[in-house]
């Protein structure tokens, strides 16, 4: 049986790997989306590919943003890491601040419910507003 010492360890190694993850999908989708819209003002300047690649090229990159603003991998990746210091806070008055068991517990079961309610939900907000915008003839 898991000990809460070895919870509290496996719940902060797991957050850490988490909050790590989605701070490479952040960097990466706005990293490529600068390369991405790069690449398209060469091809769009210099007349290179065909229309469907220029238009690929130059759509892409707000693709890559709407993309890390919907699932604020960001600010999910705070999040992560705030669960991981406090789950390491936990872990750390249970073995070197002489916390009772009992206390730790009941810290952790809060930090688990407070965790769910802050956790960053998807934003589609810009998803209805591209829905919503007149369009023009």
């Amino acid at each position: 049986m898991n000990t809460l010492n070895d919870e509290l360890a496996h719940e902060a190694k797991k957050a850490a790997g988490l909050a790590v993850k989605n701070y490479y999908l952040a960097f990466v989708c706005l990293l490529a989306a600068l390369v991405l819209n790069g690449l398209a003002v060469v091809f769009v300047a210099t007349d290179v590919g065909s229309k469907g690649t220029r238009a690929a090229l130059t759509a892409l990159p707000g693709l890559l943003i709407l993309a890390n603003q919907v699932f604020k991998f960001d600010l999910r990746s705070r999040w992560w890491w705030l669960k991981h210091h406090k789950a390491d806070a936990l872990l750390r008055a249970l073995r070197d601040q002489g916390a009772t068991v009992g206390d730790v517990s009941q810290s952790f079961s809060r930090l688990q419910l407070e965790s769910e309610r802050d956790y960053p939900a998807f934003d589609i907000t810009p998803l209805r507003q591209a829905v919503r915008a007149p369009r023009e003839p």
